[in-house]
């Protein structure tokens, strides 16, 4: 996959993240959690672009393992920063009901699909 690729991909990401979230917005009485989504979509999209720049320099590594302990840490990484800017979001600004959550969420896996599927597309590059 190549860079070019990639943000194609990030851009048809965005667009589609903004769209869902425009959506759920307007379903959802959710709007006092309209900063946490921004400010996660722009994390996971900047994770997302790390994540790739780093699988693009592993993927053709001597070292075998390098580009699945990258995958696997950044995975974490991510997981770890959107358990805590959700759990520092309810505890900071006490929402009044956990709907705040279903954008998060949605953002959350429309960047994770681009992930993997750029680094399943890196993975086939590999030596």
């Amino acid at each position: 996959m190549t860079y070019q690729q990639f943000l194609i991909g990030l851009a048809i990401a965005s667009v589609v993240s903004i769209a869902g979230l425009f959506g759920l917005h307007s379903a959802l009485v959710i709007g006092y959690a309209m900063p946490l989504v921004i400010g996660m979509a722009i994390m996971l999209a900047i994770i997302c672009v790390l994540m790739f720049w780093l699988g693009k320099r592993t993927a053709g590594s001597e070292n075998k393992f390098l580009f699945g302990n990258i995958f696997m840490g950044m995975t974490g990484l991510k997981m770890f920063m959107c358990a805590g800017a959700l759990v520092s979001y309810i505890m900071l600004a006490q929402p009044p009901n956990s709907m705040f959550v279903i954008p998060v969420f949605f953002v959350y896996i429309v960047y994770t699909v681009l992930e993997v599927v750029a680094l399943v597309k890196l993975s086939a590059e590999a030596k």
